[in-house]
């Protein structure tokens, strides 16, 4: 690896050239120098003007789908999704079939991650196969090099195993992260309960059905102690039940899916089954809300939430399609349908370096000799997703085909030996 990326601005908030145009020379993995005016004779050199450099994007929690499922997505199609959209780290759900709740599971999913630029990091499952009833070996989890741990995109309905993993995770500094939801309110629903269900006579989940198990595990952290992280968010209600336990001084977190912050339940009015999503896409107001949770910081991490499918199972009946949407290859130019320029150079740490010290990674500060993991992007640059183009399986992505601003230009991570480099204009 030789390479020498021409005046990128440098994006760290730690450090004095935050915001700054330099040049990075890039050998072996590590930043070989930094600064106004660089020549390397011999370096692939990249013209990086008006593109930006970050720490490596990281995406709290997505689904590659293998083992189990290799038709939708497999390691190798859901690494190099995440690549093109400007990941090089991923917590990987352990919505798997096995499951990962043991160590040869993990040991199964890192495999790769010393010959590929996206990392992978297994969550752990919080019960075994995800059922929700009978607790895994989470220590045994955590010796395998597991630090996340959750049932993953399935709601963690039963609160006694929520009590007993939130004191159990603080013998050893796991994190938790649940995704709530009361299972009655929200049996057999298919979207959000209002007007629209209503219109097109579908059942509806309301908002409080999170709301209500969002405040029960706001209680049982106050009960217990610890940390919780709740996954997925989609209210103003919950936000402001968040906010106001935040303010409290409980060590709690929360993070926001892409898809609840670019549509509202509108988009359920064409029938179609991308916007099938749990949670569900809600109200105006809940969006404005939740965007605003962004900026001010309520919400610490964004999530693309990637949930590959194939055609099987969304090209069918409404009510018979699987929840999900594939997002993660078209991550930025969604955030740029919703966040002016200045707002995104804002929050660039909500899916990098704040996700990044949740996670237990290092965050790059650009200083010479360090192991490079960066991201390159323009705000500005026009970028499309086409079938042919795409390096995702999924077929649940609405952006194929359509052109759009924002652009990932390339990702660094390590001595790898593959790098990732798209070309400006």
């Amino acid at each position: 690896m030789n390479i020498l990326i021409k005046d990128a601005r440098v994006f760290c908030p730690e450090s004095m050239l935050h915001l700054s145009f330099q040049d990075l020379h890039i050998k072996d993995g590590k930043l070989f120098a930094i600064g106004d005016t660089i020549h390397a004779e011999g370096a692939l050199e990249v013209d990086a003007s008006e593109c930006i450099i970050s720490a490596g994007w990281a995406d709290l929690m997505v689904n590659f789908q293998e083992p189990g499922f290799e038709f939708k997505e497999d390691l190798n199609s859901g690494r190099a999704a995440a690549l093109a959209g400007g990941f090089t780290h991923v917590g990987l759900a352990p919505n798997l079939f096995p499951v990962t709740d043991n160590q040869a599971q993990v040991h199964f999913l890192t495999a790769g991650n010393d010959s590929n630029i996206t990392k992978i990091h297994p969550i752990g499952a919080i019960s075994r196969a995800t059922k929700g009833q009978e607790m895994t070996e989470m220590y045994d989890l955590f010796r395998s090099g597991v630090k996340l741990y959750s049932d993953g995109f399935k709601c963690l309905q039963n609160t006694e195993l929520l009590l007993k993993s939130m004191q159990y995770l603080q013998m050893f500094d796991g994190k938790l992260l649940a995704r709530l939801s009361d299972p009655h309110l929200s049996a057999d629903s298919q979207m959000h309960e209002g007007i629209i269900s209503t219109q097109l006579g579908l059942k509806g989940e309301p908002a409080i059905a999170e709301e209500i198990a969002v405040q029960q595990a706001i209680e049982i952290l106050k009960y217990v102690g610890g940390q919780l992280h709740i996954s997925h968010i989609s209210s103003k209600g919950t936000l402001e039940r968040i906010a106001k336990a935040k303010a409290e001084g409980l060590k709690l977190t929360c993070d926001v899916a892409l898809p609840n912050l670019i549509w509202t339940h509108d988009e359920l009015l064409s029938i179609h089954t991308n916007y099938k999503l749990s949670p569900p896409l809600r109200t105006e107001e809940d969006q404005r809300a939740l965007k605003e949770g962004v900026l001010d910081g309520t919400i610490d991490f964004i999530t693309a939430s990637h949930q590959p499918h194939d055609q099987e199972s969304k090209q069918l009946e409404f009510d018979l399609a699987d929840d999900g949407i594939a997002l993660i290859e078209s991550f930025l130019p969604a955030l740029r349908l919703t966040f002016s320029e200045k707002e995104l150079l804002e929050i660039i740490p909500v899916f990098s370096s704040r996700v990044r010290s949740f996670m237990g990674i290092d965050n790059p500060q650009f200083k010479v000799g360090e192991q490079v993991d960066y991201t390159l992007f323009s705000l500005d640059e026009i970028s499309s997703l086409s079938k042919q183009t795409a390096k995702s399986k999924a077929v649940n992505n609405p952006f194929l085909g359509v052109e759009m601003k924002g652009k990932v230009m390339g990702c660094l991570r390590d001595r790898m030996k593959t790098v990732f480099f798209e070309q400006k204009g």
